[in-house]
C-alpha cells in the first residue's frame, strides 16, 4: 500500500529498486514476506539450516534414510546410525554441501549446466563431504553416471558418513 499527500512538498517519482522510495518498498516488502512464511508455515533460517529441509522436494526424509539404515548388516545399530545422521542433518558444512548439490539440479533443470557437468560436479561435491566426515572415499561413492542416482549416492554417503562418525570420535 502506498499512501500519498498530494498537499506534499516531498515529490517521489521513481521507485525503481535503486531509487530511496523502491529500496524502502523492497525492504518492506521482503520483512512482510519472511514474517508472514514465518508465521504460516514455521519457515525461519533456522528451520532451514538443516539438510533435511534442502533435500525434502527430492524425496531424501528422515523415512528415506532410516530405510536406507535398515538395509545394513545386523552389526550396526540402526537407532545410533539414525542418531548419528540427525547430528549430521544440523551440521554448517553438511547444509552447505547439500545446497551445492541441490542448486547443481536446479542448474541442470534450467538448462544452465549440462548433465555430465552436474555429474562431475556432484561427484566432486560427495568427495568432499566424505572428506569432511573423515569416511573413506570409493570410486564407488564417486563415479556418477546418471543424474537420477545423484540423491541415492548422496544418500549412500550421509549413511556411511553416520557408520563411520569419525569426525565426532575425533572431538
Amino acid at each position: 500500500m502506498i499512501i500519498a499527500d498530494a498537499e506534499s512538498d516531498n515529490l517521489l517519482t521513481y521507485s525503481g529498486k535503486h531509487g530511496k522510495l523502491g529500496e524502502l518498498i523492497g525492504r518492506t516488502v521482503m520483512a512482510a514476506t519472511k514474517k508472514s512464511l514465518e508465521l504460516h508455515m514455521g519457515l525461519t533460517p533456522e528451520s532451514q539450516h538443516t539438510m533435511l529441509s534442502r533435500l525434502k522436494r527430492y524425496g531424501i526424509t528422515e523415512a528415506s534414510l532410516l530405510s536406507r539404515v535398515n538395509t545394513l548388516p545386523a552389526e550396526y545399530d540402526g537407532e545410533t546410525i539414525m542418531e548419528r545422521i540427525m547430528k549430521i542433518d544440523k551440521d554448517g558444512v553438511t547444509v552447505g554441501l547439500t545446497s551445492m548439490l541441490v542448486h547443481l539440479l536446479d542448474q541442470l533443470h534450467w538448462g544452465l549446466l549440462s548433465e555430465s557437468e552436474v555429474l562431475e560436479c556432484a561427484s566432486l561435491t560427495l568427495r568432499l563431504l566424505l572428506n569432511y566426515w573423515n569416511s573413506p572415499v570409493t570410486d564407488h561413492d564417486l563415479h556418477l553416471t546418471d543424474i537420477a542416482k545423484i540423491m541415492e549416492s548422496f544418500m549412500c554417503c550421509i549413511v556411511k558418513a553416520a557408520v563411520n562418525d569419525n569426525k565426532n570420535k575425533e572431538k
